[in-house]
């Protein structure tokens, strides 16, 4: 094959008569499947990880993961979309080109059918931290308004029921930091997949 095929756009065939843009067509197929089934994949642990907010298993840490596991998601949809695009692009002839749609058609299905569960679990994930925050704050409240006469008498135990109050609302002011940037980020997300699938 001579640089002159590939400007003319025609190419050399290879083994079993497919030509290498069939090839490159075949492998950027097997590459969208692989990679929507590995969003799939995520979504599905990232739900796992959400079933343990507000359990006794939350952690910074759990947060942490669900969080970057978001963005690692995040990310592989922006380059899947585009690849997705991308596809639209190869040539076909008239018999190809049909079995070419259908399986284009499936894919973006697919991929569509992955975004709106990549949505959801987002969605949930700040509801669950927002109704944790609300609870961890409701039962702060009940706990002072409990003790606060039992511990009127004796000041070294008041100053140190005031000091974990204080850390209490500090943790809590970090939550609530946290769910402002997630419903944030939720948002952005919403309107980069809203672009995609209109792109699709």
């Amino acid at each position: 094959m001579s640089f002159n095929d590939l400007e003319r756009g025609t190419y050399a065939r290879g083994v079993g008569g497919a030509t290498d843009e069939e090839r490159v067509y075949k492998r950027s197929v097997q590459e969208l499947s692989r990679k929507v089934f590995q969003i799939n994949a995520s979504v599905a642990n990232i739900r796992q990880l959400v079933g343990q907010l507000g359990t006794q298993r939350d952690t910074s840490r759990l947060r942490q993961d669900i969080h970057t596991k978001m963005e690692d998601t995040r990310e592989l949809v922006k380059h899947t979309s585009g690849e997705l695009k991308a596809l639209s692009s190869f040539q076909a002839n008239d018999s190809k080109r049909r079995t070419r749609r259908l399986e284009q058609q499936k894919l973006t299905a697919d991929f569509q059918k992955v975004l709106e569960q990549f949505q959801n679990i987002q969605r949930v994930s700040a509801e669950v931290t927002r109704e944790f925050v609300d609870r961890a704050r409701h039962a702060q409240a009940e706990h002072v308004e409990e003790h606060a006469d039992e511990h009127a008498e004796s000041t070294p135990l008041l100053q140190q029921q005031q000091q974990l109050q204080q850390s209490h609302r500090v943790e809590l002011s970090v939550l609530d930091n946290e769910i402002e940037y997630n419903e944030a980020l939720i948002i952005e997300r919403e309107s980069e997949i809203n672009e995609i699938e209109q792109g699709i």
